[in-house]
C-alpha cells in the first residue's frame, strides 16, 4: 500500500483513498512515513522558502522564532516533547472525529485553558488570585463537560460526518493562528503571514489525517515524535 499516495487520496481525491481498517504494524508504518513528510514539510517552508524570498529581495528578514523563557531542565524538556503535545491534541483534534465524549473533551479543556490564560497566568498577580482563577477555569472545564455531554446531537453528528474534511482544514488552519506567539512579528511581517504559517497549516493536515485514519493515539504518538526530534536536534545544535 502507497501510504503517502494515500494521504493525497483522502484530502483530494478521496474515491482513489484506501479506507479499510489498518492493522497496528500499518499504522505504525505510516506514522513513520508521516513524521517524514512532516520534517520535509519543515526544511521546504522553515528553510527553502526564507532564503528564496530572502534572497529574492521580497523581504528583508525572515521572523525570527522567539526564544524560550524557560530554562533547558528536565521539566520543561518533558513538556514540551510530551505533556504540549497531548493536550494540543486534545484540544485541537480530539474532536474532528464526532463523538460527543471527544467534543466535550476539547471544548472543556480549551475553554478551561483560556480561562486560565487571560485571567490567572499573569505574573504579577497575588498567588491567591492565581489559584482563584485555577479553581474558575476547572470549574468551567467540568461545566463545559457535562452541558455538551448531556446535549442531544443527532443533527451535528450528521454535519460532522458530511464535512469531515472541512473540519479537518479548519483545525489546520486554527492550529497554524495559535502557533504565531512562537514568531517575532511586525507590521512589516503581516504580508508573508501565509508562508510564515505554511509549516503548521501543513503539518495540521498531516496530524489530522493520521487522527481520522489511524486514531487519536497514533496521532498523539506522532505529534510527540516530532517535537521529541526537534527539541533533540536543537539540543545537539
Amino acid at each position: 500500500m502507497n501510504y503517502i499516495k494515500n494521504f493525497f487520496w483522502f484530502y483530494l481525491n478521496p474515491s482513489k483513498e484506501y479506507n479499510k481498517p489498518f492493522s497496528i504494524k500499518q499504522k505504525l508504518i505510516g506514522c513513520i512515513l508521516l513524521l517524514v513528510m512532516t520534517f520535509v514539510a519543515l526544511f521546504i517552508f522553515e528553510v527553502i522558502v526564507p532564503v528564496i524570498l530572502v534572497s529574492s529581495g521580497l523581504i528583508d528578514n525572515w521572523p525570527r522564532i522567539k526564544k524560550p523563557s524557560v530554562n533547558h531542565n528536565l521539566i520543561s524538556a518533558l513538556s514540551v516533547a510530551f505533556f504540549i503535545p497531548i493536550i494540543e491534541e486534545f484540544v485541537g483534534r480530539l474532536w474532528i472525529v464526532y463523538n460527543r465524549k471527544y467534543l466535550s473533551w476539547s471544548l472543556a479543556i480549551a475553554s478551561g485553558i483560556t480561562v486560565y490564560k487571560l485571567f490567572g497566568s499573569k505574573p504579577d498577580l497575588p498567588w491567591y488570585e492565581n489559584y482563584i482563577w485555577l479553581s474558575i477555569s476547572i470549574i468551567t472545564f467540568i461545566s463545559f463537560f457535562y452541558f455538551i455531554k448531556s446535549k442531544s446531537q443527532d443533527s451535528l453528528k450528521r454535519f460532522w460526518e458530511n464535512n469531515q474534511r472541512k473540519i479537518i482544514l479548519l483545525s489546520a488552519v486554527i492550529f497554524s493562528i495559535l502557533h504565531y506567539r512562537h514568531y517575532e512579528l511586525s507590521a512589516e511581517t503581516l504580508l508573508i503571514l501565509p508562508f510564515l504559517f505554511a509549516f503548521y497549516f501543513t503539518s495540521g493536515l498531516i496530524l489530522g489525517y493520521a487522527r481520522v485514519r489511524y486514531g487519536f493515539i497514533y496521532c498523539c504518538i506522532l505529534h510527540i515524535l516530532y517535537n521529541s526530534l526537534l527539541l533533540s536536534i536543537k539540543y545537539i545544535s
